[in-house]
């Protein structure tokens, strides 16, 4: 009697024990990755649905009408020819982009059509991407700063503008992210390198550049396995007879066109000499000259920096800033990570080195790799920051990424709108005018984003591209007319092909086009 009862927390029936003050710290800690991921998440979902009001700009056109040919079962057969198909009679020309990805947007088109299929496509490609990136930066340096490399592949202006648009290069970015996981955290076992030579494989079936890492896989196996001794030679010889049989099926089941060779690439987009587009315009292959691949490989270099326009730095300035931190973790703190992530972070570093010296430099490149200098990135500020720098970083980011992502796209949407117009004015009048089984002859001064546009408005007619400055003879450009059987000539009113053809009976049918086309005149040509 007279002595106190105390009841502990514990002992008290239905009440909830109250967590400690290191527990209440580590709860926080687990909560604000999670918060990062979902803000980031709802922020990317929300813009691209906004962004995503309709087809702009110039290869999105054929991206879209590429699945719309699928669906329409004229498989690799597109409408839009150039100087290259003419002259050489491959008509129907075959598609400029002819991929896994297609056919897995065309699967999707079956439900959304061919422009949300991309969208759709795009969208789980990229959220797969930071999945990936997130999960690979945890693994060497916690939740937080994953949660912020998964930020950055969802908002930065890249990954998200390549995802708001019919673009190829979202449904690649996940095979380099999926590629360097498997390679840093996979057991090292044949199955291991099974599954990176399948990974890709299938990203060779989308763009033939992953040749170069198909190949690196038997090597890394035959390295990384050499104590199996002839279990490790026989495994890795089978790899690379598994990768001669893989450019043979991609050739076989895609037939890409035969103007997009190697050779041709390299001999295009040489500073002062050749243009990007040169490779379809080009009617034979021009010799390959060490002086032309050295300017090259210099501009695609120089282009990495000091880009142009200035507005491109939107794209250029968080790429390069993310590549100078990997390249710090690999100088500087490569003994703290694994080597593995080391040799995954040079082998891309790598690939895209060679794709901006063999190929050229062109900003949508960047995301491909992309992954892995994001993930480079966080795990070097892992190493710089301490914990409570990220809350501040991490917010910073977040609002400064909605920003831009927001321009990028209202930019976006109302482009869309405009160009829907001028499709919609452009439609009217060739749908009165020209049959749909005519061919047309469109003169081209250099290569511009509505080329591409008119092509799409057309469709389904035939359109030969023609650059009226390239070169051609007047015999040239008629036996390239009679092979497309074009009965039609767009073209502006002071075109060099219309004084090529002054000495036939041609007919200007009308000139009374909206802009981008105000200049322009729709001729007959002579049957």
């Amino acid at each position: 009697m007279g002595q106190s009862i105390r009841i502990t927390e514990q002992e008290e029936p239905g009440l909830k024990r109250r967590p400690s003050g290191n527990e209440c710290i580590m709860i926080k800690h687990a909560s604000r990755p999670l918060l990062l991921c979902t803000v980031a998440t709802l922020s990317f979902l929300g813009l691209v649905l906004f962004a995503a009001a309709g087809l702009r700009g110039s290869d999105q056109y054929w991206y879209t009408a590429e699945v719309e040919r699928i669906l329409a079962g004229a498989i690799n057969q597109g409408t839009v020819a150039f100087p290259y198909h003419a002259h050489h009679q491959l008509l129907p020309p075959p598609f400029n982009h002819h991929t896994l990805v297609h056919y897995a947007v065309a699967a999707v088109a079956l439900f959304t059509g061919p422009y949300y299929g991309w969208i759709v496509v795009n969208t789980l490609a990229t959220l797969l991407t930071a999945f990936l990136v997130y999960q690979l930066v945890k693994r060497s340096s916690g939740s937080l700063p994953a949660a912020y490399a998964y930020t950055l592949m969802l908002l930065l202006p890249l990954p998200f503008w390549v995802t708001a648009q019919p673009y190829l290069e979202s449904a690649l970015a996940p095979f380099i992210a999926g590629g360097l996981l498997l390679y840093v955290a996979g057991r090292n076992a044949a199955s291991t390198w099974i599954g990176l030579f399948l990974l890709f494989a299938a990203a060779y079936m989308c763009r033939s550049a992953f040749i170069a890492v198909l190949f690196l896989v038997p090597l890394g196996c035959l390295y990384h396995l050499r104590d199996r001794g002839k279990g490790a030679v026989l495994l890795a010889a089978l790899l690379g007879l598994g990768g001669i049989a893989a450019v043979k099926a991609y050739r076989l089941m895609f037939a890409p066109d035969p103007a997009l060779t190697f050779r041709r690439y390299l001999n295009a987009k040489v500073p002062g000499v050749s243009g990007n587009m040169d490779v379809l315009y080009a009617l034979q292959d021009e010799p390959i000259e060490l002086w032309k691949l050295l300017r090259k490989a210099q501009a695609g270099v120089v282009e990495q920096v000091l880009v142009e326009p200035l507005s491109a730095n939107l794209f250029y300035l968080p790429f390069n800033l993310a590549l100078l931190l990997t390249l710090w973790l690999l100088l500087r703190r490569r003994r703290e990570v694994s080597t593995r992530l080391v040799v995954g972070l040079l082998v891309c570093i790598g690939l895209h080195g060679a794709t901006i010296v063999l190929r050229g430099n062109e900003f949508r490149f960047l995301h491909v790799v992309q992954p892995a200098v994001v993930a480079g990135a966080a795990i070097a500020l892992a190493q710089l920051l301490r914990d409570r720098a990220w809350t501040f970083l991490s917010a910073a980011t977040l609002a400064a990424l909605v920003i831009s992502s927001s321009y990028l796209a209202f930019s976006l949407r109302s482009e869309a709108k405009e160009q829907k117009q001028v499709q919609v004015a452009v439609g009217e009048i060739f749908d009165q005018l020209v049959p749909k089984d005519h061919a047309i002859m469109l003169g081209t001064p250099g290569f511009a984003e509505r080329d591409l546009l008119f092509g799409y408005i057309v469709r389904p007619r035939l359109v030969l591209f023609m650059r009226s400055e390239y070169g051609y003879t007047t015999e040239q450009i008629e036996v390239m007319r009679s092979n497309a059987n074009a009965k039609w000539l767009f073209a502006k009113r002071n075109s060099p092909l219309v004084d090529e053809l002054a000495q036939k009976p041609w007919e200007l049918v009308t000139d009374s086009f909206p802009k981008p086309f105000a200049a322009y005149g729709l001729y007959r040509l002579p049957s």
